[in-house]
């Protein structure tokens, strides 16, 4: 709790010395040096943190590569030296940022494609600001995002006017949504001329015979452990919770879930656990593993997308991740242990939790327990149409084609 103060104190501090930096060198220097310069046809995908290689991103990048002829010039940019390294091994095209031929790629880009809004932070705003950009974002849920969020919606002039010299919560010339229903409601969390009601370009991967070509930035050592416990007859479960801010309230309840307990259940039952987090969650969020056989921890800023076909089942707590989980119609189990305090002290969400999750909502370990003995061991699986139901709320098509009519759109209105 005291290391998390003081970062949040010293990041105050940063903040503060760098506005005049931003209105000089950001506003001065590279906006006009954005609308001066000509934009060529080259499209840059940027990541939110711009230090993974995953997500919607991932697969909507390698798709236009496999369709190089007729986008020659795509990059994917990342500030982890480590991950521009592999993309390169592999053949990719890769721009690190920060950089002075980064900035002056970014000055010429024509368009980027974005799976959040985070993408601005490293002053990459100001050169992109008369840049076309497209919002992917970053999944399906039931939180509250963007321009809906609470903090945002309570915002006075002089913070709106501070946030718009950050370049928080940008325009964009296309945003992209999975379903009709989402018009009204998720829609309102973006500035946005035109919108396009797609599916998710990762879950494409669900629908492919052959997964090889999309290994790149998954965690290589669990995969390959998963597959071939898989091979051995073992059930494997993921468990996929969401992020927590650093709260008395969620240490005290996260004994909740007890390791050595849950490893024991998992050697009787032959089920190995895999355990993968948010990429924006604490270490100290993490649960401790050593001395467990059947439980493994898959790396946080990996691709977990290709190992979700081979799951039996999922839990998860308030992460959007299972309703793409619902495209494979396999169960799963809520473990929203903290729920109360979730939802009336830390995120606020777009849906009523109960009538968009479809599964039983466990509250104590004795409860997880007994749903997943009921389901992995006994077989009985009583969600099936109400997974069904929710699909249909949250997405209109689910083919395995999100990639390709994304790229359509684009040749045909965006030339």
């Amino acid at each position: 709790m005291i290391k998390r103060f003081l970062y949040d104190v010293l990041l105050g501090i940063l903040q503060v010395i760098a506005f005049p930096l931003i209105l000089v060198f950001g506003w001065g220097i590279l906006v006009p040096l954005s609308y001066l310069i000509p934009k060529d046809n080259s499209i840059i995908f940027i990541t939110r943190f711009s230090n993974n290689f995953d997500g919607n991103l991932k697969y909507l990048f390698l798709y236009f590569i496999e369709r190089r002829k007729e986008f020659p010039e795509v990059y994917f940019l990342t500030s982890v030296r480590k991950l521009a390294k592999e993309l390169r091994s592999n053949n990719l095209p890769v721009l690190f940022h920060p950089g002075f031929s980064t900035l002056w790629k970014l000055l010429r880009c024509g368009t980027i494609i974005v799976d959040g809004n985070e993408w601005v932070r490293q002053f990459k705003y100001y050169p992109l600001l008369f840049t076309r950009k497209i919002q992917l974002w970053h999944g399906s849920g039931m939180k509250t995002v963007g321009l809906l969020k609470p903090r945002v919606l309570r915002l006075n002039f002089i913070e709106r006017l501070g946030q718009a010299i950050l370049g928080n919560h940008p325009s964009y010339e296309l945003l992209v949504l999975n379903s009709t229903s989402q018009k009204n409601t998720r829609a309102k969390a973006f500035r946005f001329d035109e919108l396009l009601i797609n599916g998710q370009p990762r879950n494409d991967v669900f629908f492919k015979d052959n997964i090889e070509p999309y290994l790149i930035g998954v965690d290589g050592e669990a995969y390959n452990r998963c597959a071939a416990y898989k091979k051995d007859g073992y059930k494997i479960i993921a468990y996929c919770p969401t992020h927590r801010k650093p709260t008395p309230a969620y240490y005290k309840l996260k004994s909740t879930f007890n390791m050595a307990r849950l490893d024991r259940f998992a050697v009787e039952n032959k089920i190995i656990f895999i355990f993968k987090y948010h990429t924006k969650t604490l270490n100290e969020h993490m649960y401790d593993l050593s001395g467990t056989t059947n439980i493994m921890e898959y790396d946080k800023n990996s691709d977990i997308y290709p190992l979700l076909g081979k799951c039996d089942l999922m839990i998860t707590d308030y992460s959007s991740i299972f309703v793409d989980y619902l495209l494979l119609d396999k169960p799963v189990v809520f473990f929203p242990f903290d729920r109360d305090h979730y939802i009336k002290k830390e995120r606020a969400l777009q849906f009523d939790y109960d009538e968009v999750t479809p599964g039983r909502k466990c509250l104590t370990h004795d409860e997880l327990e007994d749903e997943l003995k009921k389901i992995i061991v006994d077989g009985k699986d009583d969600c099936k149409e109400e997974r069904k139901r929710i699909l249909k709320h949250f997405y209109d098509t689910a083919d395995g084609n999100s990639c390709d009519r994304i790229l359509e759109y684009i040749k045909k209105n965006m030339k």
